[in-house]
C-alpha cells in the first residue's frame, strides 16, 4: 500500500526501493528527501494503526490528526494540524471546506460513519458507508497536504475494524479512482471496491487450508469423491462466477450451487454445503 498510495500522489520511487526502505531499512541509492520520508513514514503509520486496532479505537479527530502527524513527519512543518488557509486544488470540481468549518464537518462525518457501520447488515452496506465517508473526507480536505494518503489509510483502518479484507488502490488505477471520487458515483465505486476485496482474497489462495474434520464435513455435505478437497475448493473460489460476502469472521463464497465458508483470519475452510434448492453441484 505504501508504494501505491504515495505513487498516486506523485512519488517516483519504485516498489523495490519502497520494500528496501520499509523492510530492510536500507536506502539503495541517493533519492529525494521528501519521497524518502513519504515512504518511511508509512511504517510508523502502520504501527500506530496496529496499536489502535488492538485497543479497538474509533476513528476520531484526534486519531486523524495523529495519523497525519506521522505520515507528514519531516515533510510538513504543520504536520498533524488542520489547514489555516483554504486549499487550492487545480482541476477540482468542488470547493474544499473552509478552515473554520473543518472540525465541525469532520465530527459530523465521523458520527455518520460510526452510525452506518453499527447499523450495516452486510459487507456491501459497510463498504458503501466507508466509501461515502471517504468521498466526504476528501471534499473536506482538512489538511494543507497529505489528504489523499490519510483518506486511504482511514478506509483501510475502517475495513480492518469491520473485519473486511483491506484493499489496495494501485497507481495503475489512479485515474479510475480519481474519476469515481470526482463523480461521487457510490454504486460504481462500491462495485469496484468489492472486486478489489475479492482480488485480495484470491491473492491469499495459497494460504487456504482445512482440517481433517473439515475434509470429512465437506465430502459428506457435497457428496464428493475426490482426494484433494482443498484444491477443489480453491478452484471453485477462483472461478469467475463466484460471489463473495463477509459476515463476522467468515467469508462465504457462493459458486455453482454451493457455499464455501472460509475463516477470514486463518484462511481455514470451515465447511462447504449445497445452496438451498440445489441438489447437484
Amino acid at each position: 500500500m505504501a508504494h501505491h498510495s504515495t505513487a498516486i500522489e506523485g512519488n517516483t520511487l519504485t516498489q523495490e526501493e519502497v520494500i528496501s526502505i520499509l523492510i530492510y531499512n536500507y536506502i539503495p541509492e541517493e533519492m529525494n528527501k521528501r519521497e524518502y520520508y513519504e515512504v518511511k513514514n508509512f511504517k510508523k503509520a502502520f504501527e500506530y494503526i496496529d496499536e489502535s486496532l488492538q485497543n479497538n479505537k474509533n476513528i476520531s479527530i484526534e486519531f486523524i490528526k495523529k495519523l497525519h502527524s506521522i505520515i507528514m513527519d519531516n515533510i510538513l512543518d504543520n504536520a498533524g494540524e488542520f489547514k489555516k488557509t483554504e486549499n487550492i486544488i487545480v482541476g477540482a470540481n468542488f470547493v474544499p471546506t473552509k478552515p473554520y468549518l473543518v472540525q465541525i464537518e469532520l465530527k459530523e462525518m465521523l458520527d455518520n460513519l460510526e452510525f452506518r457501520l453499527i447499523n450495516s447488515k452486510c459487507i456491501e452496506e459497510k463498504i458503501e458507508a466507508i466509501i461515502s465517508e471517504h468521498i466526504k473526507f476528501e471534499k473536506i480536505h482538512p489538511f494543507s497536504d497529505g489528504n489523499g494518503r490519510i483518506g486511504r489509510l482511514l478506509m483501510m483502518y475502517s475495513c480492518l475494524r469491520e473485519e473486511i479484507v483491506p484493499f489496495v488502490i494501485t497507481k495503475e488505477e489512479k485515474n479510475k479512482y480519481i474519476n469515481l471520487l470526482a463523480q461521487e458515483d457510490i454504486s460504481q465505486f462500491k462495485k469496484w471496491i468489492l472486486e478489489l476485496v475479492k482480488f485480495e482474497l484470491l491473492n491469499n489462495l495459497a494460504k487456504i487450508h482445512t482440517t481433517e474434520l473439515g475434509i470429512v464435513r465437506i465430502k459428506r455435505n457435497l457428496s464428493l469423491d475426490i482426494d484433494d478437497v482443498v484444491e477443489w475448493c480453491k478452484n471453485k473460489i477462483s472461478s469467475k462466477n463466484t460471489s463473495i460476502t463477509r459476515k463476522g469472521k467468515n467469508w462465504y463464497i457462493t459458486v455453482e450451487g454451493c457455499i464455501i465458508t472460509v475463516n477470514a483470519h486463518s484462511f481455514t475452510i470451515i465447511t462447504a454445503h449445497k445452496e438451498k434448492n440445489n441438489k447437484e453441484i
